[in-house]
């Protein structure tokens, strides 16, 4: 590389890393339109002059080796240029505490600067375009920002004679609904406020989807706001990620939140003509006659090790923001998805752990131990007699925890921990979803171990569970006669034999509830069946393991009261404990109206 395309290399991805932090070198090439050996040169000589920071992301989601991100000091030199000088930085996330909140959700970043990516490759192959810049925006809140609430970035274009622009938000699978309504009434609010500045009534915002199911659940939350509302649906554009390429502005898949037929993004955007010239500056040109090298600083890993999430025993952070960072780079991959599995299904032993981890048993201790010192998990002991064993201890997620995953997704963490799957110890009270766990710890700890065993059961070729959802995640709601009505189930899942899918839906029963309440629960069951049409195989199955075969003929009893008729009956299935202890879950242990004997889970 000679010296003046190094210099120009220089400045340009300088300026890259000013608008989008935490590139990786991969997509710093495609931005800068010039081989990776060449940006591995560049990002050598960067590191070794103090111009930027790296961090090795510890995420399965993550491919690349390093993520590279401007250092204190080069923001601290280039918000000083442009308050000295008439250059124009425009908005950008140029504080050490936005770096900080980018950190903790590194993963959610490096998925926007992957579409950043392909989307400048997409529009310098665009003859009808002679600019695009895209750049992330602040994380912190300000009273006068002139962007939407939780949008990402702002990507804006210069072409046909004028310029138009759009935000870009990713949505992840993670985001529980009840976020997904707060961030879509926080636009619908934005764009009403009076505020001539902010573009929003002309500029689209483009919501990047991890699946089909994502893209389907953000486009009703916005048309079913924009109805409840009586205004017109905002440009609100969802598409999903492998829908995207290098033809992105020209290929209709960007669909509509209106419900409208997929569209061209190029076609979608709001033109305005450029009326006079401005005497902005180009960012590649930000970091011409820029020191060669600054003085050193102190690099991200060394500030994590100042508040001892590395080396300590227990993090000791100056504030929660920094923690939930610290914790973000000192945690490793395995620690964040067994935090996960411990958040999602409470109260799991250590060999528990390995099965649904799919781990050896000395990994996941190892991870249990140093997640445990730093205060993102902790061990709870059930009500044992005589001879505590390792298998005895039980492990939840503490607050901390939860915070963590919290700012993995950019949400608030109270509001995570009410629409999120997971449960976790809040303050120091009774009060919460994870205490009611706990102190219903048999019934808890049997519920987990009938999905359990479906997991040491499934096999290649045989019936297997694809899918175990928790009671913090299974939520019913049905309206029955006018009435809503609201069911919540110990568990939900899917076994998958031959091609064929069954779901289900778990209640264990320890044969402690009143009559009337065991009434009062499958009348509500019933009612959801009574209210729904089901094509073959769709429909889920109500099953109950009671403690006693006894006590499963009073389940059945019950059913015949609240059940209409055979037809809704047929959904039913039960079984006792000591039959499924012997013959298992998928064995022939399942009672059910339409068979004399008993049949397997997939009859």
């Amino acid at each position: 590389m000679t010296t003046d395309l190094k210099r120009e290399y220089r400045s340009e991805a300088l300026s890259w890393l000013a608008r989008m932090p935490f590139l990786s070198a991969h997509q710093l090439a495609i931005l800068l339109g010039c081989p990776r050996p060449d940006v591995d040169l560049l990002f050598r000589d960067l590191r070794h002059t103090g111009w930027i920071d790296w961090i090795e992301p510890s995420s399965s989601e993550i491919e690349s080796d390093r993520l590279h991100v401007l250092s204190a000091n080069a923001w601290r030199w280039l918000t000083e240029r442009g308050e000295r000088s008439d250059i124009d930085l425009g908005v950008l996330p140029c504080e050490w505490a936005d770096t900080i909140r980018r950190l903790s959700s590194i993963e959610l970043t490096a998925e926007l600067n992957g579409f950043a990516a392909i989307l400048v490759a997409a529009a310098l192959l665009d003859d009808r375009l002679r600019r695009v810049d895209i750049r992330a925006l602040p994380l912190g809140r300000r009273a006068d920002q002139a962007w939407p609430p939780a949008t990402q970035a702002r990507v804006s274009f210069g072409g046909r004679g004028g310029s138009a622009s759009a935000f870009v938000t990713m949505a992840r699978p993670a985001v529980p609904a009840g976020h997904r309504d707060t961030v879509v009434a926080n636009w619908y609010r934005h764009r009403e406020r009076p505020n001539p500045a902010a573009p929003l009534p002309f500029d689209p915002i483009l919501v990047v989807c991890a699946d089909e199911p994502t893209r389907a659940a953000w486009a009703h939350a916005v048309r079913s706001a924009a109805e409840r509302r009586g205004v017109a649906t905002l440009p609100v554009y969802p598409t999903r990620a492998s829908d995207i390429g290098h033809d992105l502005l020209v290929a209709p898949v960007w669909h509509h939140a209106s419900g409208a037929r997929p569209a061209r993004l190029f076609d979608d955007l709001f033109w305005r003509q450029v009326t006079a010239t401005t005497a902005s500056v180009p960012p590649a040109r930000w970091f011409e006659s820029s020191p060669a090298e600054l003085a050193g600083g102190h690099g991200l890993y060394r500030w994590a090790r100042s508040v001892g999430a590395l080396d300590g025993p227990a993090p000791r952070a100056r504030g929660s923001v920094e923690q939930v960072a610290a914790l973000s780079i000192a945690t490793t991959a395995d620690q964040k998805r067994l935090l996960e599995v411990a958040g999602r299904y409470p109260l799991l032993s250590e060999s528990e752990l390995a099965l649904v981890l799919r781990q050896r048993v000395w990994t996941v201790r190892r991870s249990l131990e140093r997640s445990i010192a730093q205060g993102l998990i902790e061990a709870v002991v059930g009500p044992v007699t005589q001879g505590l064993t390792r298998s005895d201890v039980r492990y939840v997620m503490t607050e901390l925890g939860l915070r963590l995953v919290a700012a993995r997704e950019r949400i608030p963490a109270r509001r995570y921990a009410e629409h999120g799957p997971f449960a976790a110890t809040i303050g120091a009270g009774e009060r919460g979803r994870l205490q009611t766990l706990i102190r219903q710890f048999e019934h808890t700890v049997g519920a987990n171990r009938f999905f359990l065993d479906c997991l040491a059961q499934s096999e290649a070729g045989g019936p297997s569970l694809r899918e175990w959802q928790s009671v913090s995640e299974t939520t019913i709601r049905v309206e029955s006669n006018g009435v809503r009505r609201t069911i919540r189930p110990d568990g939900a899942g899917k076994v998958v034999h031959d091609g064929i899918e069954r779901r289900f839906w778990l209640e264990w029963d320890r044969g402690t509830e009143r009559i009337a309440v065991l009434l009062e629960k499958l009348d509500r069951y019933a009612a959801y069946y009574r209210s729904h049409t089901f094509s073959d195989g769709s429909v889920p199955q109500l099953l109950v393991v009671c403690p006693t075969p006894h006590r499963e003929d009073v389940v059945w009893r019950a059913a015949g009261a609240v059940f209409a008729s055979d037809h809704t009956r047929c959904y039913l299935k039960t079984t006792s404990e000591p039959l499924l202890e012997r013959r298992g879950p998928f064995g022939t242990v399942w009672r059910a109206a339409i068979a004399s004997g008993r049949i397997s889970l997939l009859e």
